[in-house]
């Protein structure tokens, strides 16, 4: 072979695996302010697309005695001693109908918290959480116990929203941004209760995919 086909074979080879790498990479490339694994996009998505989350306030809920006493006398019924909300927000910016799909959990890193059962009808539980969406059709987190949230680590978050979608309408380059708001209540049961107690985390996405 001589030594200008050498060089025209090597030239080819060269553009083949550059072609074949920028390819990968607008197919492949994904990212997040929780997620650090690359996600595989839709196939219509021609371009890089970024997926990103960001939360708010942390959840943060402080019993005690006064605030327990006060719920007491200001209420008849069952009332609220402490009530607070955490938020979410996520956005993606990507070819026009790209869609991405994607978890939420909880991570706690307040006191631990053991659960007085309820002594009236009037609501569920002691400590309620509950969640939703600004965006129509995404899942929400019903009324729940703060029990089934209360052994979520940062490694280990408890999933709390499944099958959440973020989407990019057409003509646009980047999708509506979408925000949760997480709130959480506890109730005076006038029952023996857990006092001086600060009860607190915060929401994160924790898988997605698009």
């Amino acid at each position: 072979m001589s030594k200008k086909n050498s060089l025209i074979l090597t030239f080819v080879s060269v553009l083949v695996l550059v072609v074949v790498v920028v390819g990968a990479s607008f197919a492949y490339f994904a990212s997040t302010s929780n997620i650090t694994t690359t996600m595989q996009l839709v196939s219509q998505s021609s371009t890089a697309a970024v997926f990103a989350s960001s939360k708010g306030n942390d959840l943060s809920l402080s019993i005690t005695t006064d605030k327990m006493l006060k719920a007491q006398t200001n209420s008849t019924t069952e009332p609220v001693a402490a009530q607070g909300t955490a938020k979410l927000k996520v956005n993606l910016t990507a070819d026009a109908g790209t869609t991405c799909t994607y978890s939420i959990g909880y991570v706690n890193t307040g006191d631990a918290y053991t659960e007085v059962p309820k002594t009236a009808p009037n609501h569920s539980y002691e400590f309620e959480v509950s969640g939703s969406s600004s965006r129509a059709g995404d899942p929400s987190m019903a009324v729940t116990s703060y029990t089934t949230l209360k052994t979520g680590t940062s490694s280990t978050p408890v999933t709390v929203i499944s099958n959440a979608q973020i989407v990019v309408p057409a003509g646009q380059t980047s999708a509506p941004e979408t925000t949760w708001t997480f709130t959480a209540k506890f109730y005076n049961l006038n029952a023996v209760q857990a006092l001086n107690k600060t009860y607190s985390g915060y929401f994160k996405v924790t898988s997605v995919v698009c």
